[in-house]
């Protein structure tokens, strides 16, 4: 057993540290990071999600030709359709086709419908440009998912003319059903 002699500044005893004592310090810095890590991460999810009847948060975010786009005053009169999604997100690859069938289905209503990307490692422009998805899509917006409370994608919410949450997907909600919802809450 190999062993390490430690005079202290401080005093005049001798300390002996051993390997063992190594291991359990790294082990408490392991902990330690994880509690730090843990803290961090539930207070970035920290808030309740929004439901039914909560204000909608605005937000202004560029479009892939540095248009700006604001919740409220772009869609001012209009109900908006608010997706956040990513490519590499399965669910939405599966909610996607479903949602631009409505948004056909609708075309000429008084409807916004947003496609946020969100948690993004790939090209959401050439992913929405192959699968032919006319939503206006919006870059970065990673904080304004922070802001709706998006845990999880895909995150979908329907808001009203007065910026209200009249529908916001529950997780496990399949895609049929979110469509189903979404187009029950627009016709409200």
């Amino acid at each position: 057993m190999k062993v390490l002699l430690l005079e202290p500044a401080y005093s005049s005893t001798k300390l002996i540290a051993t390997p063992h004592m190594h291991a359990t310090s790294t082990l408490l810095k392991a902990i330690a990071t994880s509690l730090c890590w843990l803290l961090l991460t539930t207070q970035a999810f920290a808030g309740k999600p929004l439901v039914e009847g909560d204000d909608a948060p605005d937000w202004i975010l560029n479009t892939p030709t540095q248009e700006s786009l604001s919740l409220y005053r772009d869609s001012a009169d209009s109900k908006a359709v608010i997706l956040f999604w990513a490519t590499w997100c399965p669910y939405c690859e599966a909610l996607m086709p479903e949602l631009q069938a409505l948004k056909n289905e609708l075309d000429g209503q008084s409807i916004d419908f947003y496609a946020l990307n969100i948690w993004e490692d790939a090209d959401p422009i050439a992913y929405m440009q192959r699968k032919g998805y006319t939503f206006k899509l919006l870059l970065d917006a990673d904080k304004i998912a922070k802001r709706y409370h998006v845990r999880g994608t895909p995150g979908l919410f329907v808001v009203d003319e007065n910026k209200k949450v009249i529908y916001a997907r529950k997780k496990g909600t399949s895609p049929q059903e979110s469509i189903e919802f979404v187009r029950t809450a627009l016709s409200k």
